[in-house]
């Protein structure tokens, strides 16, 4: 892709793919429609979110890495009530300009929907059945995500990682679980 720069988890994108702002701040008029908040250290999720970005949403998305976030920009995003750390690290969580939250698989068929094309794709969850299979089948590829994928560690970014494809995370018991226990 023709101008395209190394990608930082704080930085905001328009439906260009452009930076908004700097610093992480947005000037109101350019809030985004969505903030996606991932796990950073997961490859599985930085790979997700390098697809969801280059698919170009028809909506302003927000992409923020949980470990990059600070307790202040929880508590504007989730209007005083963020849910604990822990549980950000385990479920994606997708909050709206109106401050509904959408985890799990629910939130990626909410940050699904914001990509041309797969509207029709995304109402098949509303099928009598298909949101319990696919919050069953997310919890089940989130709990084994660093097994399966590793840990992306310091030198990761959606586009692109410095650590090599195969890179186990840097943990020191060699167990493949992030410090924070691998919950996904």
């Amino acid at each position: 892709m023709v101008g395209r720069r190394k990608w930082d988890s704080g930085d905001r994108f328009n439906r260009d793919g452009d930076d908004e702002a700097e610093h992480g701040v947005v000037k109101p008029e350019l809030e985004p429609e969505l903030t996606v908040l991932y796990d950073g250290q997961c490859r599985l999720c930085l790979a997700a979110v390098d697809s969801l970005q280059r698919l170009n949403p028809r909506e302003q998305l927000r992409y923020t890495a949980v470990q990059q976030t600070t307790a202040e920009e929880l508590n504007s995003l989730f209007r005083g009530e963020p849910p604990d750390v822990l549980k950000l690290m385990e479920l994606i969580h997708v909050v709206d300009r109106q401050g509904r939250v959408h985890s799990g698989s629910d939130a990626i068929i909410r940050a699904m929907r914001s990509v041309r094309g797969f509207g029709p794709a995304a109402l098949l969850y509303r099928l009598p059945g298909m949101s319990r299979l696919a919050d069953a089948l997310y919890r089940y590829v989130a709990a084994r995500r660093y097994d399966w994928f590793g840990s992306a560690g310091q030198g990761c970014q959606p586009d692109h990682c410095d650590a090599g494809p195969f890179a186990k995370p840097d943990d020191s018991s060699g167990s493949g679980a992030p410090p924070n226990g691998g919950k996904g």
